[in-house]
């Protein structure tokens, strides 16, 4: 059995990574294992025919919200930017608790719509993304969060990480 290889893409914030060769041969599997928010790894690993999963660090409620995003412009809860239209009190599904779609997680970081509308599209991007990718790995576990982890069967709980850990 080969040794497995993977590839971790940490989220470019800081501006300090460097290229640096996998010392694997052409034909040696290769993974690619990134930040939810970078759609674009997952779109390249796919471009090249590279396996792919995407490690999401915070709740897996808030990635349930981004992942059923477009159910809720058809709901006429959000614009299409991402934008609340509404104060009533959804559910994401009937197990989850209840919230104020100003209370999503890109909606209440942002005080003005124009800056909304900025985030929503990178969180566009994640949705996408997840479509490509063949797991989600979550920084939770299904007993604290099972009705997120029931909503999308590729959501992999694999924590908490804690930095004790």
């Amino acid at each position: 059995m080969a040794r497995p290889h993977v590839l971790v893409i940490p989220y470019p914030a800081q501006g300090h990574m460097v290229s640096i060769p996998d010392g694997l041969e052409p034909w040696e599997d290769r993974s690619d294992l990134s930040d939810g928010c970078m759609g674009w790894a997952v779109r390249v690993a796919k471009k090249m025919g590279i396996r792919s999963a995407a490690f999401w660090p915070a709740s897996v409620t808030t990635l349930a919200s981004i992942l059923c995003f477009q159910k809720l412009i058809d709901d006429g809860i959000i614009s299409k930017s991402g934008v609340p239209l509404s104060d009533q009190i959804i559910q994401l599904s009937e197990t989850m608790p209840p919230i104020k779609p100003e209370n999503l997680g890109w909606a209440a970081r942002f005080p003005d719509a124009p800056t909304i509308e900025a985030f929503f599209q990178l969180l566009v991007q994640t949705e996408e993304a997840s479509r490509m990718t063949e797991w989600f790995i979550c920084n939770s576990t299904t007993e604290l969060e099972s009705a997120a982890f029931s909503m999308y069967p590729n959501l992999l709980p694999i924590g908490p990480l804690l930095a004790s850990n």
